[in-house]
């Protein structure tokens, strides 16, 4: 089902983002130089894994830290053991990175753990794409509209931005998904990577809402950033993706925590449909 224009209460209509990038590379490149100097990159990821020596053989944020043994000023902060008595949501753990960095400011980069970094250069991409956008991801949409339960339902093609590399790290199978050009500005990114300056997040008064454990996070942040007037972009960063969304019990309950808390009112009709939409448009 996809909203016109003419369907939606005029305080509903999508919000859409205009997606022209001007970008000086030469001089963006230059300032790295001094930037790789001072500035901390803080790599933040939860991982169900309580093995210490499989973290770096069996998932993708384990691969990509021994990638980067040595790379300067980069930290990588996991948590482990992240399931069962001992789960907490992804916004706990987040917040409590960002809690950190009032003390200790760094760009935080807040990742899944089954996502390889394949970009040998991504810190200064990331460096890069904060330059133009106050919060960047890898894929995201240009428009948003009501009752999405995902960053790409009720979006068209056109309105879709970014490129990632899927691939099951058992079968060695892999696809490119290009949803669109970027770099580009967008409403909404997809949580399986997201890059911010902590201070843009603490000036602002910005956290992840810890009503949600796994999903909708991602949205949400999303639509806060949009209410602060900050800006949110798709960046050229290579990275591989190693699952799929998963529209479990969890999920469904998570969707109607941000339901009730972005539209309001009786949705269930709508989401039932969109329900079905959504489950062919997962990341």
């Amino acid at each position: 089902m996809v909203y016109s224009d003419g369907e939606l209460a005029s305080n509903q209509k999508p919000a859409t983002a205009q997606t022209s990038t001007n970008i000086n590379l030469y001089e963006t490149f230059s300032s790295m130089i001094e930037m790789e100097k001072e500035q901390i990159f803080r790599v933040v990821c939860a991982t169900r894994t309580s093995n210490y020596s499989k973290i770096w053989t069996d998932t993708y944020i384990g691969v990509t830290v021994n990638r980067f043994p040595s790379l300067a000023k980069v930290q990588f902060m996991l948590y482990t053991n992240n399931t069962g008595d001992n789960v907490r949501g992804l916004p706990d753990i987040y917040n409590e990175e960002i809690r950190a960095s009032v003390e200790s400011p760094a760009i935080l980069v807040f990742v899944h753990d089954d996502v390889l970094l394949s970009d040998f250069h991504w810190h200064r991409h990331v460096y890069m794409g904060l330059q133009h956008f106050d919060m960047i991801g890898v894929a995201g949409c240009t428009t948003r509209r009501p009752y999405q339960s995902t960053w790409r339902s009720f979006c068209g093609v056109d309105e879709q931005r970014g490129l990632v590399e899927h691939m099951n790290m058992k079968d060695d199978i892999y696809r490119y998904d290009n949803y669109g050009p970027t770099p580009s500005k967008v409403v909404s990114l997809d949580g399986l990577f997201l890059a911010v300056h902590s201070d843009t997040l603490i000036k602002n008064n910005i956290t992840f809402d810890e009503l949600f454990m796994f999903h909708f996070y991602d949205l949400d942040i999303s639509r806060q950033f949009e209410e602060k007037n900050l800006t949110m972009g798709t960046w050229p960063i290579s990275v591989v993706h190693g699952g799929k969304g998963v529209l479990d019990h969890r999920w469904k309950t998570e969707r109607k925590v941000y339901m009730d808390k972005w539209e309001g009112g009786d949705v269930k009709g709508v989401l039932e449909q969109e329900e079905i939409y959504s489950d062919s448009l997962r990341l």
